[in-house]
């Protein structure tokens, strides 16, 4: 088993922690996204989510982190193309996340497709109100 970015958030009276587990045979840690949860951060019993993986894709399970828009969550996810490590990335929005369900649909994605770039990475940026 192989764990890769896991992310806590604090969301609805819980702590949610969203990784990627790869469970198969073939190392892929890409595919599947799983979700826990619990009452406390610190805990050794979080729970897994229902639906785990809630996302078994590999062109857009691969997490890349949260944004958090006062009520409004985003997940960003990193698309792998074969042999091509960053061929995009993009965010979708997350519309259902409790222990029973968990919903998000694709907004955009971000291709290589300017400045002669071959590949794109999750761009990392801090905001802070002056």
């Amino acid at each position: 088993m192989f764990l890769q970015l896991i992310q806590e958030y604090f969301y609805k009276n819980k702590w949610w922690l969203i990784s990627n587990i790869d469970r198969s045979c073939i190392s892929d840690p890409s595919s599947q996204l799983h979700i826990f949860y619990s009452s406390n951060p610190l805990s050794k019993d979080w729970k897994p989510h229902k639906n785990n993986p809630v996302i078994f894709d590999p062109l857009t399970g691969r997490n890349g982190g949260l944004i958090v828009d006062e009520s409004e969550i985003y997940r960003v996810y990193q698309r792998h193309g074969f042999n091509n490590y960053g061929e995009a990335f993009g965010v979708s929005k997350i519309y259902s996340l409790d222990d029973k369900s968990y919903f998000e649909k694709k907004l955009f994605e971000v291709e290589p497709k300017f400045f002669q770039i071959l590949k794109v990475h999750i761009p990392i940026t801090t905001l802070k109100d002056y």
